[in-house]
């Protein structure tokens, strides 16, 4: 199993395990907490960035069908579903 390699700020180096990347794990000399290096993958990001898109394309069209509909039911449904999509996607991430 991979392991990341941190410094504390009190100089002492340790292994933690990968899955800490990007959090905070307990410095075993000072029991300090100290930061893992590393963040969420591109990968993350680009589905991120294709969800949010994805969203637009279903929250813009909702958006322009209300302003020519008169705010109708059936109009704000879709303006509701939208945001409920929106929103387990970015939860179940």
């Amino acid at each position: 199993m991979a392991e990341l390699e941190v410094i504390c700020d009190c100089d002492h180096r340790f292994n933690v395990p990968e899955s800490l990347r990007g959090g905070m794990s307990n410095c075993p000399s000072c029991g300090k907490a100290a930061a893992v290096p590393g963040g969420p993958e591109k990968l993350f990001w680009l589905v991120l960035a294709f969800w949010i898109l994805l969203a637009m394309v279903v929250l813009v069209p909702s958006a322009v069908y209300l302003f020519y509909n008169g705010y109708t039911l059936a109009g704000w449904g879709v303006v509701v579903f939208g945001c409920l999509l929106v929103i387990a996607v970015v939860l179940s991430m």
